[in-house]
């Protein structure tokens, strides 16, 4: 950026006006979603990417188990780790906790509709 550059100032877009929903955009669509302050999408940003990141290593962790056995002398040698109900109930818990955390941002947002 060059310091003497020059911005009309019907293309400035000031930070006070992105904060309290008053853009000037706002003025020409008076839906209630465009007058949302920007700062308040800040959380369900950050949710949706720990959403995202659990959705991964979950299935991460159900390709690494599906072609694992075990070798011990407890659970038995030579058994897939995938047939383990311990193992299957803590999948299922995970990917329980993330459909139930994506249905609650979902829902939040006012989306949950389209999906049902």
């Amino acid at each position: 950026m060059t310091p003497d550059a020059v911005v009309p100032a019907h293309r400035v877009l000031r930070f006070g006006e992105t904060t309290t929903g008053r853009t000037p955009g706002r003025l020409v669509d008076t839906n209630p979603r465009y007058g949302i302050p920007m700062l308040c999408n800040s959380p369900s940003c950050l949710a949706a990417t720990a959403i995202g990141a659990a959705t991964g290593a979950l299935a991460s962790s159900r390709e690494a188990v599906s072609g694992r056995v075990t070798r011990g002398a407890v659970a038995g040698g030579g058994n897939r780790m995938a047939e383990c109900v311990t193992v299957q109930l803590r999948v299922a818990e995970a990917a329980a906790s993330i459909d139930a955390a994506r249905t609650n941002l979902l829902r939040a947002g006012g989306f949950a509709a389209a999906f049902e």
